[in-house]
């Protein structure tokens, strides 16, 4: 982990291909310290991750199914200050990297079983509409996607997930408020009695 830590921090040194077959072979142990119950072990695995996305931006979407899948898990765990830091890091990789592939995962998990899980995905979602390109959010699969999360999320058992949903249905309809209309109007009526 030292290595990929130093390369993120001195990337005048090293190029972000070096950083990327770096972390790839070394996905593996990266990936068994996040998911480690130790916290000493887990928090400065999960924040090399943000660190490398942080520095890698765009350049992260090699690394985004290597490591963002095993974030979401830690989302459904018990422990607030894993959650806390596996939600932040998740938020940053959505914020700094502007990749319109953390939608699938997203999508997957709000039907997840675990609460803090399904209010992560609800989160990041929400994140992507106020941060990533909208015309990468206007093309067909994303608003599939957005549009069937909003119908997930909306009659969710949980109200904060409802709190959310209905706030990502409000980021959706400013930012394609066309499409909004004709796709999630049967949902209207569900999303006018959310309260926030």
């Amino acid at each position: 982990m030292q290595a990929i830590t130093c390369n993120s921090h001195d990337v005048q040194l090293h190029n972000n291909s070096d950083i990327i077959i770096i972390a790839r072979e070394l996905h593996r142990p990266i990936n068994s310290a996040i998911k480690s119950e130790r916290t000493r072990l887990s928090g400065p695995a999960t924040d090399l991750i943000a660190t490398m996305a942080s520095e890698l931006g765009t350049d992260f979407e090699p690394l985004l199914h290597l490591f963002f899948p095993t974030l979401l898990l830690l989302c459904a765990r018990t422990s607030k200050v894993v959650v806390g830091r596996a939600r932040s890091c998740i938020m940053s990789i959505i914020e700094t990297t502007q990749l319109v592939a953390v939608m699938s995962y997203l999508t997957q998990s709000i039907r997840d079983k675990s609460v803090s899980l399904r209010t992560v995905a609800a989160e990041g979602t929400l994140a992507c509409l106020n941060s990533l390109n909208p015309p990468d959010l206007a093309k067909e699969e994303r608003t599939k996607e957005i549009e069937g999360l909003i119908r997930v999320s909306i009659r969710d058992a949980n109200a904060e997930v409802r709190k959310i949903g209905k706030q990502i249905y409000q980021a959706y309809e400013l930012l394609l408020p066309i499409r909004a209309e004709s796709t999630v109007d049967t949902n209207k009526q569900e999303i006018s009695r959310v309260k926030l």
